[in-house]
């Protein structure tokens, strides 16, 4: 029996055979056919990735789609192309030349500091393996028992062409709380590990396994006793799930009369139906950036009101909260031409992004004021730090609203509230509450900031303290200033389905916890039971 620890991102346990994902470490530098040939053997490798990318992200919605939006744009980037015919006029096979030109371009990537940057690595891999696959003519393994998936990283499009219901587990040698691996996981709901002790991936090929992402780690070849006590923790935890449904109609009312509405975090329209299905009393974080990326230029008017209208109608009269489009830092987008900086976490993103492009700004904003008309869509701004930026953006907002009119299109005035997510902002929270509707607590920047720590910096995890005495003071600071407004606050970071925080936010006055899809159930469970 071996015991492989590990980062839990995606909670979760079950007990399976190990499928063990590998790729080609080399590629050996062998003469080809001319460069013709083997021109147009790899145009029609990148012409089937293409084809094959369509396919994946024609059959998904919401976040996942848009990691393919980015995969078609790189199919056609110069960069990877000509890398890749560079080395096949030097006479290689068009196999080297794609695993040549990927790693190069690997290299420019993870040479980069932006966090963003050394992401799109992984991007460069999953399409250029794609293309060396279709090269080679190997297609997806069709798998035809459950199992659990261990690979060094893993990569959006390959999970995808397997069947995801036959995936049980998810664990990792790299990645991070961020990566697409997370996402997806949390997404399917599959039990998942990053960042697990080095380990020979061939020596655990096919093992019986127990994938415990709760107490983060993986037992490789279980012993009996092992086995049953698992078994039996397996069996508790998918009675306790079935349980949690009991909860779906419930409003989250603590035994003591007091309320705490859970709300859900969504990144696209269509997961509103989701958060529906699941008891989400509303919608907390509407993440309209994720309108915004994958893409060659920002989406219209039309495209936007489309996106919000139809959140608000699938939520049906309940609370949709939208945040304006948190650009930069992380999430990067090509066409607004930003420049390059050294510290974007500091740097021109969110808000200051907004009212510095005044047309692109007012653009969101009309169609916020539209899609309000059809139910009770809120708007919250990221990263505001000054009375100045709430000011300056209800002037914008006047100005689209005359407009409006005189157009004779329908909309309605939506609620305007902030996220607080500084220190900045939560020390002058009252001053703040006089010219904003609600606050939203924004607990991943806010912890980041306070503490100085880097949240996509795993070697930093050891010194990210939630319960912080500033970060609860911070809290504290932040819901008086709202009580003195006579304002709601809610948390919209992952701290909200925290059970360790309950106590703390019934004490401070807390009206609403916005939460991810999988924890709403659970977070309403814990009101309801609370003493």
């Amino acid at each position: 029996m071996k015991k492989i620890k590990g980062t839990p991102v995606s909670s979760g346990i079950y007990m399976e055979k190990i499928k063990v994902l590998e790729r080609d470490n080399e590629i050996e530098a062998k003469k080809g056919l001319g460069a013709e040939a083997e021109g147009e053997r790899a145009a029609r490798a990148f012409s089937l990735a293409k084809e094959q990318v369509e396919k994946l992200k024609a059959e998904i919605s919401g976040d996942e789609a848009l990691i393919f939006d980015a995969h078609l744009e790189m199919l056609d980037d110069p960069t990877i192309t000509e890398g890749v015919q560079g080395y096949i006029d030097q006479d290689y096979t068009a196999e080297y030349a794609v695993f040549q030109a990927k790693n190069d371009i690997k290299e420019i990537f993870n040479q980069m500091e932006d966090e963003y940057f050394k992401a799109r690595s992984n991007d460069v891999e999953d399409i250029m393996m794609r293309v060396l696959n279709n090269l080679k003519g190997k297609s997806a393994e069709e798998e035809k028992n459950n199992f659990i998936l261990v690979t060094d990283e893993l990569y959006p499009s390959e999970t995808l062409e397997m069947d995801f219901r036959k995936i049980k587990g998810i664990a990792t040698l790299r990645g991070s709380k961020t990566s697409h691996t997370t996402i997806l996981a949390n997404n399917f709901k599959i039990p998942a590990l990053i960042s697990i002790d080095s380990v020979d991936l061939s020596e655990i090929e096919g093992k019986l396994a127990i994938i415990d992402a709760i107490n983060g780690v993986l037992i490789v070849e279980p012993d009996e006793e092992t086995k049953k006590i698992y078994e039996e923790k397996i069996k508790n935890y998918e009675e306790a799930n079935e349980e949690l449904k009991k909860y779906i109609d419930k409003k989250a009312v603590t035994k003591s009369g007091k309320e705490l509405k859970v709300y859900a975090n969504i990144g696209s329209e269509i997961e509103a139906k989701t958060a529906l299905e699941n008891g989400a009393e509303g919608v907390g974080l509407f993440r309209s950036e994720f309108l915004f990326l994958g893409r060659n230029n920002a989406p219209d008017e039309d495209e936007q009101y489309r996106a919000y209208k139809a959140a608000v109608i699938m939520m049906a009269g309940k609370p949709v909260i939208v945040r304006t489009m948190d650009i930069g830092a992380d999430k990067q987008v090509n066409y607004l031409n930003l420049k390059e900086e050294d510290n974007p976490q500091m740097g021109l993103r969110a808000i200051r992004i907004s009212l510095k492009d005044k047309p692109l700004f007012k653009t969101q904003l009309r169609a916020l004021l539209r899609a309000s008309y059809y139910g009770d869509l809120r708007v919250m701004l990221p990263m505001i730090i000054s009375v100045e930026e709430i000011k300056k953006t209800r002037e914008i907002i006047n100005e689209c609203l005359d407009e409006l009119k005189k157009e004779q299109r329908h909309f309605k005035m939506f609620k305007l509230g902030i996220m607080i997510e500084t220190p900045a902002a939560a020390i002058i929270a009252d001053e703040l509450g006089k010219h904003a509707d609600f606050f939203s607590i924004g607990t991943n920047d806010l912890v980041s900031y306070t503490l100085a720590i880097d949240r996509t910096n795993n070697d930093l995890s050891s010194y990210r303290d939630d319960y912080h005495t500033a970060v609860m003071r911070l809290l504290k600071m932040i819901a008086d200033g709202a009580h003195q407004n006579d304002i709601e606050v809610g948390i919209c970071g992952a701290m909200g389905a925290d059970p360790k925080m309950l106590d703390y936010y019934l004490d401070i006055g807390i009206d609403e916890v916005s939460v991810s899809l999988g924890k709403i159930l659970e977070t309403k469970r814990n009101v309801i039971e609370h003493e």
